[in-house]
């Protein structure tokens, strides 16, 4: 039987699926980081990640690992060797390699034109118009930009968790949360770890989900935080629409990443900031994952017609895939 995976590679964990031509997810696996390829060790940690993602999956299925028809992958700045590395593990008839941007929002629109604002451990918005146009904006990393992301939010909140304990800003709940969420009796226990480089760049960026916690509880500094966040993620989504043109009917832009799990405490703002800055531009709920979206450009590529029936098969599977661990 014809076998596809679908690949999405990030920052924090690599995910693999296993499908068949007709849309069934057969298994799923997780790996390790695949960070880009300039980074020192990312060579060896781009093959582990997709050597255990692959095996996981086709071991999930209960399935040989065998040649495939075909593998999707959305991954950012080392798709040249992310192929290179499939075709040793188990080959591949085609290989439709695209960055994570591509993928996510080949997921989210079902590959129909769009934008989507990816807001993660990095940030960026990216979109296609109906001539097949491509824009992006932010996603310049965390030293020169990734406004509104993970790690963004998390800076902010340990800026102000700091300030509030040395008593140069207002008091927030964050000065406690945050070492807590580590098992850390304090933020200055905290920064012993952080300096000692014990805490990498995702594990900061997990913080934002403890913004969105207090802000939930009703913190102003940590609501604040997002505002912010939102502000940024929507000014990037609204460069990508201007630069892109889309007339005719109001473009979707669909919210892909960690950040959103705060739910309508960041969705409102960035709503309602979007709306000024683009009145027509209108924000939905992603179709597919990421994961998926990369499946979707196997599929086409391979010659697979994207319609309702497979849809509703590979519809079917995702709840599956949410339980991956």
């Amino acid at each position: 039987m014809p076998y596809f995976i679908a690949i999405d590679g990030g920052q924090t964990s690599t995910l693999a699926i296993l499908a068949d031509e007709a849309g069934h997810i057969l298994g799923a696996g997780l790996g390790g980081p695949t960070n880009h390829i300039h980074e020192p060790g990312a060579k060896e940690r781009l093959w582990n990640a997709l050597h255990d993602s692959i095996t996981r999956a086709f071991e999930k299925a209960g399935i040989p690992l065998t040649r495939l028809q075909g593998v999707g992958m959305g991954i950012s700045g080392s798709g040249v060797w992310a192929e290179k590395m499939v075709q040793q593990l188990c080959g591949a008839d085609v290989v439709a390699v695209a960055g994570d941007g591509m993928s996510s929002l080949a997921g989210a629109t079902v590959c129909k034109p769009g934008v989507i604002i990816i807001a993660g451990t990095g940030a960026a918005a990216f979109g296609i118009n109906a001539e097949g146009r491509q824009l992006s904006a932010s996603g310049w990393g965390y030293v020169m930009g990734d406004e509104g992301s993970g790690y963004w939010i998390a800076r902010r909140a340990l800026s102000a968790a700091t300030k509030s304990l040395d008593g140069r800003a207002p008091a927030t709940a964050l000065s406690e949360m945050i070492p807590a969420h580590f098992g850390l009796e304090s933020l200055r226990t905290l920064h012993a770890k952080i300096y000692a480089f014990e805490i990498e760049r995702p594990g900061l960026a997990a913080i934002s989900g403890v913004v969105g916690m207090a802000a939930g509880e009703g913190d102003a500094v940590a609501r604040r935080i997002l505002e912010e966040a939102a502000q940024e993620l929507a000014l990037s989504a609204a460069a990508v629409l201007k630069g892109l043109d889309m007339p005719g009917a109001a473009p979707e832009v669909a919210p892909i990443g960690g950040v959103f799990k705060a739910g309508s405490l960041i969705l409102e703002p960035l709503r309602a900031a979007l709306h000024l800055l683009v009145p027509d531009a209108r924000l939905i709920e992603p179709r597919f994952p990421p994961v998926i979206g990369a499946l979707f450009l196997a599929y086409r590529k391979a010659g697979i017609a994207l319609e309702e029936p497979l849809l509703e098969r590979v519809r079917a599977g995702v709840e599956f895939i949410k339980g991956v661990k």
